[in-house]
């Protein structure tokens, strides 16, 4: 969920995102034209994660997430020896992006 603390968080995070766009759209003319790649047949993946104060903007193009740690409240338990003993983990990912794959609808 996007969460903004003031209408001005979401124009920095509206202008953020303009620019990363077009920085993403402007690598992708760029490999066209000196490359001849022709992108229908071929791919790549980026992440990029901007932050603005407390606002965070994330991009991403292709098969790529962008993830963060955060400390888990309370910390999670989970078995990971090989004899099942229980251990503690004070963080949690958390996705900021999604994959970008051909059968996603949009």
């Amino acid at each position: 969920p996007t969460r903004f603390n003031s209408g001005a968080d979401v124009e920095r995070a509206a202008e953020t995102s303009k620019r990363l766009t077009e920085a993403f759209r402007a690598a992708q003319a760029a490999l066209v034209k000196n490359n001849g790649i022709n992108s229908a047949e071929s791919g790549s993946t980026a992440v990029t994660c901007a932050r603005d104060g407390d606002v965070l903007t994330v991009a991403n193009v292709g098969d790529s997430r962008c993830v963060l740690a955060r400390e888990a409240q309370p910390p999670l338990t989970y078995a990971t020896d090989p004899l099942g003993a229980a251990k503690k983990t004070p963080l949690v990912a958390v996705d900021l992006s999604s994959d970008h794959k051909p059968n996603r609808p949009d």
